[in-house]
């Protein structure tokens, strides 16, 4: 009989574990900071752990006609919207790997597209593609993370690129630019040294 509750507890314990496990999302300013690569475009070619990506845009980083992406590996909190097939369109975030580029912080950096929007909201909206690729170009000529690390907001630097007049004049370029821009105000921002 003890053995049985010994049994019972351990599972109960494991149970518990997993009902509490949870995967940190990272903002996504965060993750184009973090991004040595942002590209749109769609799946060509499905292997077992990677797919080549036919790249249509790319917002940050080495222009390049396809790359190969290695898959994230899924667990409980942390899922594919769809398993991986040809013709299907994403936004990614990536970094770069010896061979490969892999999506940050798994799901966060690979964002899905569905009828020219992408999956997900930012901002309380669905932009086009154009929307986000336009708000995140100007973005990361905005600023740019110190580091590739998420510290939380308060730990968490970037450096600001352009002098503050630039940045006000392209605050109205759209609500998206203006959301990311707005973001800014919770990290610690340190200016180039021209800016000073």
């Amino acid at each position: 009989m003890k053995k049985l509750k010994l049994i019972f507890l351990l599972v109960l314990f494991i149970q518990i574990g997993n009902a509490y496990a949870k995967k940190l999302v990272y903002p996504i300013e965060v993750v184009a900071g973090m991004a040595d690569l942002i590209v749109t475009g769609e799946i060509e070619k499905v292997h077992s752990h990677t797919y080549v990506f036919k790249i249509a845009q790319t917002i940050k980083g080495k222009s390049h006609q396809r790359i190969t992406v290695h898959m994230f590996k899924e667990w409980t909190c942390d899922r594919r919207i769809r398993k991986p097939e040809v013709g299907q369109k994403l936004f990614l975030f990536l970094n770069k790997k010896i061979f490969s580029y892999e999506s940050i912080n798994g799901s966060t950096g690979e964002m899905f597209i569905d009828e020219d929007r992408v999956v997900g909201d930012i901002d309380g909206s669905r932009p086009t593609i154009a929307e986000l690729s336009d708000a995140l170009q100007i973005f990361v000529s905005c600023y740019t993370l110190k580091g590739k690390k998420y510290h939380s907001s308060k730990g968490t630097i970037f450096i600001q690129n352009k002098s503050d007049d630039e940045i006000g004049k392209l605050y109205s370029t759209s609500v998206l630019v203006q959301y990311f821009f707005d973001k800014m105000k919770q990290y610690m921002i340190e200016k180039k040294d021209s800016e000073k």
